[in-house]
């Protein structure tokens, strides 16, 4: 690889130390190299990646990648350094950057592709948004409990009581769903994971799909004075609104996020040292 861009966060790579350190490592190589800041928010953001951009190296923590995913939407090979604390999605080190990069120069990596979800429905106009982690609903404005319906391939699977519901791919295990109390997958497993967020009953389990399976969440009345307000969220960003009796339709999206991996190590003794450093 010869043409790289850096997307960085700055509120976590202070001063741009780390996006203009492999700015540098890259130019003194013969590598051409630009870069840019890049936020989480769910605004509209116009890229500035030149069509032959080879690598997009993001520097931050776990939500910066996502949100790059989001905004290169498949279209070229990411990388992250580690900025933040766990950094399940991130390949590199601050302590081992130089290193890390000549093996990007001289092409020693491999490619995985991570799977990704897209929601359609008659409230989502839009058929480009996509999560790389995980589609959310959950109730909008003042607390409630929402009632659900999960359909699984238009069957009725169960009705939840329930704060929202969490749909998520396999990279999304390790984000809201391991907090909600979901399982841990192995990223390149092939499924969807479905784990309600404060169940109101007690045998409430999250539940694991194949990647084939479609999966439509309906809004129901509420039990209560005032209609439900509930929202989809696709990696916690873009949202769209949902009121009783709409639906959401999530399936495996045609496009993936093609992540670069320098490390060789297993999931699970990658898993465990993130937890031990995490615990420390």
């Amino acid at each position: 690889m010869r043409n790289f861009h850096v997307m960085t966060n700055a509120d976590k790579d202070q001063d741009l130390l780390v996006t203009k350190r492999i700015r540098d490592y890259l130019t003194r190589n013969g590598c051409r190299c630009g870069y840019e800041i890049v936020d989480r928010t769910p605004a509209e953001k116009s890229l500035h990646l030149p069509e032959d951009t080879e690598c997009v190296i993001v520097s931050g923590g776990d939500g910066t990648m996502i949100r790059v995913a989001d905004l290169v939407a498949g279209s070229v090979p990411i990388i992250g350094v580690n900025l933040g604390r766990l950094g399940f999605l991130e390949e590199i080190e601050v302590d081992r950057l130089e290193e890390m990069l000549k093996r990007l120069i001289a092409d020693d990596f491999e490619i995985e592709e991570r799977m990704m979800l897209t929601g359609t429905g008659s409230r989502l106009q839009e058929e480009k948004l996509h999560a790389l982690n995980d589609i959310v609903i959950s109730g909008s404005g003042s607390m409630q409990i929402l009632t659900l319906k999960i359909f699984v391939n238009d069957l009725l699977l169960a009705t939840y009581s329930a704060d929202g519901m969490i749909v998520c791919t396999p990279t999304g295990s390790t984000a809201y769903n391991l907090s909600a109390g979901g399982p841990i997958v192995e990223p390149d497993a092939k499924s969807i994971l479905l784990t309600p967020i404060c169940p109101h009953n007690l045998n409430s389990r999250s539940i694991v799909l194949s990647a084939d399976d479609e999966i439509t969440i309906r809004v129901g009345e509420s039990r209560y004075e005032g209609e439900q307000h509930a929202e989809a969220s696709f990696d916690g960003g873009r949202k769209v609104e949902l009121l009783p009796l709409d639906a959401i339709t999530i399936r495996r999206s045609r496009i993936s996020t093609s992540l670069i991996k320098l490390n060789r190590e297993s999931f699970l003794k990658t898993l465990s040292a993130k937890f031990t450093g995490y615990m420390a």
